[in-house]
C-alpha cells in the first residue's frame, strides 16, 4: 500500500469520506485527495516532505479546516481582494480557468495568501467565497493587470537561455512579465499595455514566444523566419525549463 492510500485509510478511520485524485496541471502529474465535499489536498509535496504519516494526515486534515465553513471573514476578504491571473498549459482539475487566445494555453485565477504562499481558485471555492465567477475574474484582471510590466529583453536574459546574443547591436525584443516576476506570463493578456511596443517598434504584428509561466519574450514579426524555426526555438528553451514551468512548445503570431 503506497503512502496515499495510507492516509485515505486512516481519514476514512476517523470518519471522513475521500477517495485518491489525480489529474493534470500545466502538463504535471498531480497526486491529491478528494473529500465528499468537493475540497481536494494537493498532497504530492506533503509525502515528499520530512514528517510521519500521522503528520501528512493532520496537515490534510488542517487543510479542510482552513476553507471550511467557518474560515474566517478577513482571511474570505483577503483573499477575494487578492485575486490574480496565471497561464498554464490545458488542464484538468476543478480549478476555475478559461480559454485563451494562445492554442494550448489557458488561464486560471490564484490568490496570494502571503508571502511565497499562493492558491489556486477552484469551483468550490469560489462557492465558499460567495462571489461569481463573473466577478472573479474582473478582479483578477484587475490585480494581474496593475502590475504588468515590460522590460527590455537584456534585464531578464539569464532566463531567456536560447536567445543568441553575439554580434547584436540593438535590443531584439521585450519581456512581459508582473513586477514580482512570478506567474508574470499572465501579463501578455494586457492589450493596453502592449500597445507601447506598438508604439515602439512601429508595428503591430508581433512573435510571441512563451518562455516560462513567469514570463513572455515578445519580439517584432519582420517575416522573415518561418512558423517551424520559431517553434524550434521554444522547444529549445524549453529543455531548460522545469516541466511545471513550461507553456506551450510553439511560438504564436498575435497583432495588437
Amino acid at each position: 500500500m503506497d503512502k496515499r492510500a495510507k492516509i485515505i485509510e486512516e481519514l476514512t478511520k476517523r470518519g471522513y469520506e475521500v477517495e485518491a485524485y489525480t489529474w493534470v496541471e500545466n502538463g504535471v502529474k498531480r497526486k491529491g485527495i478528494r473529500f465528499a465535499s468537493g475540497d481536494i489536498v494537493f498532497v504530492d509535496s506533503m509525502l515528499k516532505a520530512s514528517g510521519s504519516l500521522m503528520d501528512v494526515v493532520e496537515a490534510v486534515i488542517s487543510c479542510i479546516k482552513d476553507v471550511g465553513e467557518d474560515v474566517d471573514s478577513e482571511l474570505i476578504h483577503h483573499i477575494i481582494s487578492n485575486l490574480y491571473i496565471g497561464l498554464q498549459k490545458k488542464s484538468d482539475g476543478d480549478n476555475v480557468t478559461a480559454e485563451t487566445e494562445f492554442d494550448g494555453i489557458e488561464k486560471f485565477i490564484y490568490a496570494r495568501i502571503k508571502k511565497n504562499w499562493s492558491c489556486r481558485i477552484s469551483h468550490s471555492l469560489l462557492k465558499l467565497l460567495k462571489i461569481s465567477e463573473r466577478e472573479a475574474w474582473r478582479t483578477a484582471e484587475k490585480n494581474t493587470f496593475a502590475e504588468s510590466e515590460i522590460i527590455s529583453w537584456s534585464e531578464l536574459l539569464p532566463k531567456i537561455t536560447w536567445l543568441d546574443v553575439e554580434g547584436m547591436e540593438e535590443d531584439p525584443g521585450d519581456v512581459v512579465t508582473n513586477t514580482i516576476k512570478e506567474w508574470g506570463a499572465s501579463a501578455i493578456l494586457n492589450k493596453n499595455a502592449l500597445k507601447k511596443l506598438v508604439q515602439k517598434y512601429k508595428t503591430n504584428r508581433f512573435i510571441v514566444f512563451p518562455t516560462s509561466v513567469h514570463e513572455m519574450f515578445i519580439v517584432p514579426d519582420d517575416g522573415d523566419i518561418r512558423q517551424e524555426e520559431l517553434d524550434i526555438m521554444v522547444r529549445e528553451n524549453n529543455r531548460k525549463i522545469r516541466p511545471e514551468e513550461r507553456l506551450a512548445d510553439r511560438a504564436y503570431i498575435i497583432e495588437i
